[in-house]
């Protein structure tokens, strides 16, 4: 395995590895339990069962909450979801033994009478199970990971996330949609009649955005395989402290960042005795203190980090 091939292995580990909890996500159990039965979940959730979510469930989630508040039907929620869900990877058996050219390069490596044996198998099952059960029974011999890293809406948060691509999607009334960047999707819609009709435009960007800033997210582990570079990660963790009145960001020519200036506001109650600290603990910083009565009422610290 090269090492483009390993990061792309570990890139959709992160992505796919459930970890994270329905208060991560801002979600109630009970919000989760109504969309099971009305089949909005990538992954049916069983009644009275507590489980965690994979970014990609994250990145549907949220999207599951926007199209709701913009007053999407469920059908088409639903109708999304299955067209989301779309296998996008050759590599099933299913769709191989019902595929003539795939079938042939199948037979080249294993004997006929093997692949009769295979294709009688799959055909009693099918018969037997009824072809709803079939594909059900299909789909529970794969792990979550198994089963969805090679769905269309995996391979979109991942583009989302290795390539930093603007996807956003476009979804009509009925839940058929496009996707693409901004200049393919307005293109798209050009060209379509489907989108002369209200549509809603979705940015996939925006959804990543809501995990990155989140809490729960480990910048370490981002940086760890490449995801976010050390000074991403400190703009990041900037913001997540939530003490900022001000950050500015510039950026070089090739458009990575060269220099931070974060601002911030000090507390002043115990200011007099943490002034020497403050003045000792960065290189790059100017500090604005205000006093009134001999008292300190405004204490401003701009950080700059290289």
């Amino acid at each position: 395995m090269n090492s483009s091939d390993k990061r792309n292995e570990e890139i959709f580990k992160f992505l796919m590895d459930r970890r994270y909890s329905l208060d991560d996500i801002g979600l109630s159990s009970k919000n989760i339990f109504d969309w099971s039965k009305q089949g909005l979940l990538l992954d049916p959730v069983k009644p009275k069962s507590r489980r965690k979510y994979s970014v990609v469930e994250f990145v549907w989630l949220k999207l599951v909450i926007g199209l709701r508040e913009f007053g999407l039907s469920l059908d088409a929620i639903r109708n999304l979801r299955s067209s989301l869900l779309a296998d996008i990877s050759p590599l099933n058996i299913n769709i191989i033994l019902n595929d003539p050219e795939l079938r042939e390069e199948l037979s080249k490596r294993i004997s006929e009478e093997q692949l009769k044996t295979v294709d009688d198998v799959m055909k009693e099952l099918r018969k037997d199970l009824g072809e709803e059960n079939f594909n059900e029974k299909l789909v529970s011999l794969y792990t979550f990971e198994e089963r969805y890293q090679t769905t269309l809406i995996a391979m979109l948060v991942f583009r989302s996330f290795y390539h930093r691509e603007e996807l956003r999607l476009l979804i009509d009334k009925d839940g058929n949609f496009i996707f693409g960047n901004r200049e393919a999707a307005q293109m798209e819609i050009d060209e379509l009649a489907i989108f002369e009709n209200p549509h809603i435009n979705f940015p996939i960007s925006s959804l990543i955005s809501s995990f990155v800033q989140g809490d729960v997210v480990d910048y370490h582990e981002l940086e760890s395989i490449a995801l976010l570079s050390k000074k991403e990660s400190q703009v990041l963790n900037l913001i997540r402290s939530k003490k900022l009145t001000s950050l500015t960001i510039r950026f070089d020519d090739n458009q990575q960042i060269k220099l931070i200036e974060a601002e911030e506001q000090l507390d002043t109650e115990n200011a007099a005795g943490e002034l020497t600290n403050y003045l000792m603990r960065n290189k790059f910083q100017e500090i604005v203190c205000k006093s009134q009565d001999g008292r300190i009422i405004s204490l401003r610290r701009k950080t700059k980090y290289k």
